[in-house]
């Protein structure tokens, strides 16, 4: 079968491995799209993702954390699916011979049933690559703790921001102010109901100008909540300045280098600081006190992607068969004006 391989940093090709064979506990699924993840997979591909820089996830591996296909075995223990069943999961934890970074630029996958996901008769396949990242977005939401009349602004016009700032206003949010260095992003971020979107030029200068600026639109106070979606550690040493006192700062973004803040800053303004990891942990058992599970996070994400609430289809920015990954992961990288999300096409 095929699949896609990143033999060494800054390569990616499409290989052939054996067929899967479908093991107890797992589904084996025909994939029929994934997306690429921009920020996270460019990550991958350089060596710059955490997990393969500290050596925890060497070359030559397979990526992809965006699958949606069709059910074509299931192994025994398995209860709540059917052969032909469309489903989401991030991909295949095991292949042979590779390493697997989620494993779901893959023709077929073998997932854990307990993390797959029966894809809502009203979503189209395209539409659900897009659970894993509305996933993410719905728990930094819940982390930042997004409520009615607050004022909310996103670093960050990337796809995982842009979902953030719609989920902020269902959650809410009063009003939502987008920061980019893209025109073209900013107008998409309005299309999909940004109040505002702020332009920022490259360099710390125009970062601070950029948030003195959010000060002054609201009143000399500040955001109630300011989500740092770019996964640049600059832009988040900036962007806390943005918050008003006693506001909340979130950082959504996954960071290769550490983040410095002003401490003095922090403590004066009493400002209250939150990380986010994915779509929480994966544990299906109550953290924290938190009645929110890794699995009813996924399974909100896709009932506001199926019911429309949350708008994936103008996030779509090409469409390519899976034989021409390495042009999506270019146009990513080189066309970030053009290129938003690749959706590739495995049939």
């Amino acid at each position: 079968m095929r699949l896609a391989v990143i033999p060494e940093p800054g390569v990616v090709e499409i290989g052939l491995t054996p067929d899967h064979k479908v093991s107890a506990g797992h589904l084996l699924i025909d994939t029929y799209v994934s997306g690429i993840s921009a920020g996270t997979e460019l990550m991958v591909l350089d060596g710059r993702l955490p997990n393969i820089a500290h050596g925890f996830v060497r070359y030559p591996l397979v990526p992809g954390y965006e699958n949606v296909g069709r059910v074509i075995s299931i192994g025994s223990g398995v209860t709540g699916f059917e052969e032909g069943d469309w489903v989401c999961s991030e991909g295949s934890p095991t292949f042979i011979g590779l390493q697997s970074c989620w494993g779901g630029h893959s023709e077929q996958v073998v997932a854990p049933a307990k993390e797959v996901f029966r894809l809502p008769t009203r979503l189209s396949p395209e539409h659900g690559v897009f659970m894993v990242l509305t996933a993410v977005a719905v728990h930094a939401v819940q982390r930042a703790r997004i409520g009615m009349g607050d004022t909310v602004v996103v670093f960050g016009a990337g796809v995982v921001g842009l979902l953030a700032a719609q989920i902020a206003r269902i959650a809410g949010a009063d009003r939502v102010i987008t920061v980019d260095r893209l025109e073209s992003r900013l107008e998409l971020a309005k299309q999909l109901g940004a109040a505002d979107a702020l332009l920022v030029q490259q360099g710390s200068q125009a970062l601070a100008e950029v948030c003195g600026e959010i000060v002054q639109m609201t009143q000399n106070r500040g955001a109630d909540v300011v989500i740092e979606a770019t996964g640049s550690p600059n832009v988040a040493s900036a962007a806390v300045t943005a918050c008003r006192e006693r506001g909340r700062f979130l950082l959504l973004g996954m960071y290769p280098q550490h983040v410095t803040f002003d401490c003095w800053d922090l403590y004066s303004r009493e400002l209250d600081i939150h990380s986010s990891r994915g779509a929480g942990p994966k544990e299906d058992f109550l953290r924290a006190g938190h009645p929110w599970t890794w699995r009813k996070t996924y399974d909100h994400a896709l009932q506001l992607l199926a019911s429309g609430r949350v708008c994936v289809d103008r996030l779509i920015t090409h469409r390519l068969p899976a034989e021409s990954i390495a042009e999506g992961y270019r146009l990513l990288r080189k066309e970030p004006e053009r290129a938003l999300k690749v959706v590739l096409e495995w049939r």
